[in-house]
């Protein structure tokens, strides 16, 4: 069954790594900045020691002999406070002159031993040493290692009174007054403190936002887990307002949830609303803050916005064909688009939180005009305007009325999100915080994804597919010398790059082997002709399942007609899109790129009585559920205008043990499920596949049955291709 979706996600990876590539060469910031592996507390360690930290960013800001006076209108010698913007100094200190200046290498080295050194903190020699190298001169080998620097600054105290440095030229060996350091360190330990709860927090909404599927699906496999899962399916299973599932909820309000999803979204949710509010420690006075009030409005804008960066990875992965979660839980693609649907805005959501934040601070500090013409700025307000767009863009109605533009545009907008984000932090911070990492989780992701599907299809390589029209609306197109594996729940996407030369277009499909299809045609009819439309058969509101006399002597003809068991056939109903370009006898250049398997159904062959419901074209995604079940009834109803569907499938329902078709009227699909429910079966597994009403219809009666009828356990399976 086809549902008229296209994805140009090919191109849109080659556009994604060359606007970044591209950018960097013209920036130069490959050139410049080495990012850091990790994140801050993970791999990264700020201000480590924290008392070197606060002993270098004391006497850094010290006018040395060395130091270069600002000359008048020259540029690049103000520094600033990279929180505050305020001036620091109005002089330039070179990394040779930290190196080299003895005042400056007596007074930090005196300053270490005081506040890291026994007595203090108490670390080791050789971390301090370690911690020189690092600090003292902005990576610059100094001319002394610290033991040497700070023989040197005893023997100079020796002959002199310890004497504290306030402001002002640093030309002898000066002591920090303690209230000063501990101003310093307090606010470097609470501020690490606080980015290390971010990474931490994010790392954790990210591993269960992923790990929860995988854990519920292992669960079931423990001895109790199977009988208590089949116990909660009706209960998960069901819509949570009025049988709304894959309708449309009133006024384009988008497609309800089921319980079970319902309660993922909103423990997701509720968890990062959580983290997002507690774990947070201040400090006053604060190195960074100039009043009590910045300090906790840093910390959420800091929070919320690596939260949107640890949500973005899943954000994608949900929305992956090749996602790894459909490998390791049995959770449903379909599944994984809604909760894709949720988590992006989740994601939404915290980035602008953070943008507002973000933006009232610095009003209220008077740095924004200062602010919004830098570069980083700019880009953090592309990626958030971008993010908001995509949420709008993505309601139901442009989903479902303009899904074409509505793609083409979710594609473009997140490429400006991703390369908007990297670019903010990498101008903003240059790589020393380990933000863009989460980016590059997104990039593999994508990128994983990406390149699965173009092995997928370059597999299969280029077929050419024989079109054949069975209706107005309806076409069977048959694409020869594909050997694949097709099992229930099959499905492919198809490129038809010749039809309109978009040559990233596709649809996803129900998949039915053709031998099949061949093999019980010819044993229909001897001579192997298809049924014209005035078949006794073909007007009959039911077919009759019945063993025919000679049906081994047609076998025997099939084995000299059929040369190969390869081969794939779709059936399409037309759209208005590029199905409706498929004509009789046209031979099309087609792409496949599968197959997918489906896990989610896996339960649906294990269950004593398989009951299958397709309407319309819907039969595509039932047929191989009820032709390899050992014990299936297929309940197959149509319109008229469906009729010739019917035909063309007659040999393959005739094949069928049991099977009922109806032509131009429904089943009632509560007697149907009443009368097999009595048959006296423990477990009754129940797949349908066709129009948005019949799939929750069956989804309200098989999950209300579930509820009451404790004799009988029940596997529900919905297809409807409705992402």
């Amino acid at each position: 069954m086809g549902a008229c979706k296209a994805a140009p996600w090919l191109l849109a990876t080659n556009v994604l790594f060359g606007a970044v590539a591209g950018y960097e060469i013209a920036t130069g910031i490959e050139e410049t900045t080495t990012p850091l592996v990790g994140l801050i507390g993970f791999g990264i360690d700020m201000y480590e020691p924290l008392c070197g930290a606060a002993c270098h960013d004391i006497l850094w800001r010290a006018e040395l002999s060395c130091s270069t006076p600002n000359p008048t209108g020259s540029p690049g010698y103000i520094r600033h406070n990279p929180s505050s913007g305020r001036p620091i100094q109005d002089f330039l200190t070179s990394a040779s002159c930290f190196a080299t200046d003895v005042s400056y290498l007596t007074s930090i080295a005196y300053c270490f031993n005081q506040y890291c050194g026994a007595g203090a903190d108490n670390i080791p020699v050789w971390e301090l040493e370690k911690a020189w190298r690092k600090y003292v001169a902005s990576g610059e080998e100094p001319q002394w290692t610290y033991g040497e620097a700070l023989r040197q600054s005893q023997e100079t105290l020796q002959d002199s009174e310890p004497r504290l440095w306030e402001n002002g030229l640093l030309n002898y060996t000066a002591v920090l007054d303690a209230e000063r350091y501990d101003a310093v360190y307090g606010s470097f330990k609470t501020y690490k403190y606080a980015e290390t709860s971010h990474a931490r927090y994010g790392i954790i909404i990210l591993v269960l936002g992923a790990g929860v599927p995988i854990l519920l699906t292992l669960a079931g496999y423990l001895p109790w887990g199977s009988t208590i899962s089949h116990r909660l399916e009706p209960y998960f299973s069901a819509s949570i307002y009025k049988g709304y599932n894959m309708r449309i909820l009133p006024f384009w309000l988008g497609n309800a949830a089921t319980v079970g999803q319902a309660l993922y979204i909103f423990s997701f949710f509720s968890l990062n609303l959580v983290i997002s509010a507690v774990d947070y420690h201040y400090h006053w006075p604060h190195r960074m803050y100039e009043s009590r009030n910045i300090e906790p409005l840093y910390y959420l804008a800091n929070r919320t916005g690596v939260l949107a960066f640890a949500i973005a990875p899943l954000v994608i992965l949900l929305a992956s064909r090749n996602n790894i979660l459909l490998w390791l839980s049995n959770w449903s693609h379909g599944t994984f688009i809604v909760l894709h649907r949720w988590v992006g805005r989740a994601f939404v959501i915290q980035s602008i939180v953070h943008s507002i934040v973000e933006l009232y601070i610095y009003v209220i500090r008077g740095r924004y005009p200062h602010e919004e013409t830098k570069t980083y700025w700019i880009w953090g307000a592309v990626a958030t305007v971008a993010a908001v767009a995509i949420l709008i863009s993505g309601i139901t109605w442009a989903r479902r009325t303009h899904y074409e533009l509505f793609l083409i545009s979710h594609i473009v907008l997140t490429i400006f999100v991703l390369i908007g984000s990297w670019y903010h932090v990498q101008l903003l911070y240059f790589g020393d915080r380990g933000y863009e990492n989460w980016l590059y989780a997104c990039f593999a992701v994508w990128g994983a994804d990406r390149l699965l599907r173009l092995l997928r299809i370059a597999k299969t390589g280029i077929r050419i597919s024989k079109v054949t029209e069975l209706s107005d609306e309806l076409v069977r197109v048959d694409i020869e010398g594909v050997r694949w594996d097709i099992s229930p729940g099959t499905h492919a996407y198809a490129y038809f790059p010749s039809l309109n030369w978009r040559v990233w277009e596709n649809h996803p499909f129900s998949v039915v082997s053709t031998a099949r299809i061949q093999r019980s045609r010819q044993a229909k009819t001897p001579g192997g002709d298809t049924p014209d439309s005035s078949s006794t058969a073909s007007r009959d509101n039911a077919f009759r399942i019945e063993k025919t006399v000679g049906v081994t002597a047609r076998s025997l003809d099939c084995k000299k007609i059929m040369t190969t068991t390869a081969g794939v056939t779709l059936y399409i109903k037309k759209s208005r899109g590029m199905t409706s370009s498929l004509r009789q006898s046209l031979e099309v250049t087609t792409l496949l790129e599968g197959p997918y398997k489906d896990r989610s159904h896996e339960g649906l062959m294990k269950c004593d009585r398989l009951v299958c419901l397709a309407g319309g074209v819907g039969i595509t995604g039932v047929l191989e559920f009820a032709a390899t079940h050992p014990n299936s009834k297929l309940y197959w109803s149509m319109k008229e205008s469906d009729a010739p569907l019917a035909q063309d499938l007659e040999g393959v329902i005739n094949s069928m043990d049991e099977a009922r078709v109806e032509v131009g009227q429904r089943f009632n699909v509560a007697d149907i499920l009443d009368s097999e429910s009595e048959a006296g079966y423990k477990t009754v597994g129940v797949m349908v596949c066709g129009p948005e009403g019949l799939c929750d219809d069956t989804r309200a009666l098989v999950t209300r049955m579930g509820r009451h009828r404790k004799n009988v356990s029940y596997e529900l399976a919905v297809e409807a291709f409705s992402w």
